[in-house]
């Protein structure tokens, strides 16, 4: 399954390289440390793009956390995408900081997560995996040029 996000960086539609390098892993491990990276690198660029102050408060030490915030404060992503992003990354935080998260621990981190089925390798990995592709649908329409 792919989505084209009609964003091209650096020659690269993401979020065709999104699902594609997330396609080529079944493993949560995997998969749950990838979608991070994604979703940060687009929030460095719609801040980039909508925000002409983003130079003076993002640093290289800012965070995922601190970047969603600011998205939201700047009216960037409605409360449901905020939701869902910081669901997201408290399941990153679960994987980054357990040895062996459980399904079920997971399962309950991603019921604020919004989506639609993507796998059916587990329920909450197709929550999280949805949530965050429509997150990254969504904030890439945000670097469009209209």
């Amino acid at each position: 399954m792919a989505f084209h996000s009609g964003f091209v960086n650096d020659g690269v539609d993401i979020m065709e390289q999104f699902t594609k390098d997330i396609g080529t892993s079944k493993s949560p491990r995997v998969i749950v440390p990838i979608v991070h990276l994604y979703l940060e690198h687009v929030f460095d660029l719609v801040l980039k793009k909508h925000w002409d102050k983003t130079s003076n408060v993002i640093s290289e030490r800012t965070g995922y956390s601190e970047k969603i915030k600011i998205l939201y404060a700047r009216n960037l992503i409605d409360d449901e995408h905020f939701e869902t992003l910081k669901a997201i990354n408290n399941i990153r935080n679960e994987f980054a900081h357990s040895f062996n998260p459980t399904d079920s621990k997971i399962e309950n981190l991603t019921l604020k997560v919004k989506g639609h089925a993507y796998t059916t390798e587990r329920l909450w990995l197709d929550r999280y995996l949805n949530g965050a592709m429509n997150s990254t649908s969504v904030l890439c329409t945000l670097l469009e040029d209209h």
